[in-house]
């Protein structure tokens, strides 16, 4: 994500308690890089506690989602940004391509306008991933956030929410690269 052609953002980076090496990293990308905002939980929160403190932490107008071991294309949030503006959106994702065993597989693709994306929705088939997700902060506040009751599927709930109120849209291109974990 530092690679990015858009450069003029703030990287938040959440570690979840964890016990191994990532606080050295972090704080060694983040000695480099002024960009990046290390929070360190001492224990671990969870997942949806984790993305809404990032979300009131940041002080952009638009939130790029990330998980730690997916890949963002360099030209990613530029392209988001753009079509984002350019489409009137508040949510917008794109497709996506597995890693698999270290190797680039199959790509996933999923509705780009807002009625057929809405539908999927409903009916709960796919969606652009959640490492995808690019959407307008407060926005995402107005709706109440990731609900924090919720394990998983938060990203889902928050989506059908943006849904109701907001028009949301996908890029229809390959931006993030995600790692599929055995």
């Amino acid at each position: 994500i530092i690679n990015q052609s858009y450069d003029n953002f703030e990287f938040i980076i959440i570690n979840d308690g964890s016990k191994d090496n990532s606080n050295k990293i972090i704080e060694d990308y983040a000695i480099q890089d002024k960009r990046i905002r290390k929070v360190n939980n001492i224990k671990n929160e969870g997942l949806t506690k984790c993305l809404n403190k990032g979300l009131l932490l940041a002080k952009g107008e638009w939130i790029a989602r990330m998980d730690c071991d997916d890949i963002s294309l360099k030209d990613r949030l530029k392209k988001q940004y753009e079509f984002a503006l350019k489409e009137k959106c508040h949510l917008i994702g794109s497709f996506s391509r597995e890693i698999n065993n270290n190797r680039l597989d199959k790509v996933f693709s999923c509705p780009t306008k807002h009625k057929d994306l809405v539908s999927n929705l409903l009916k709960q088939r796919i969606f652009f991933a959640h490492s995808s997700a690019f959407f307008l902060r407060d926005s995402a506040l107005k709706l109440g956030n990731y609900r924090v009751n919720l394990r998983s599927s938060q990203d889902y709930d928050l989506w059908l929410r943006f849904s109701e109120k907001y028009k949301i849209s996908c890029l229809p291109s390959v931006q993030v690269y995600m790692r599929n974990h055995s």
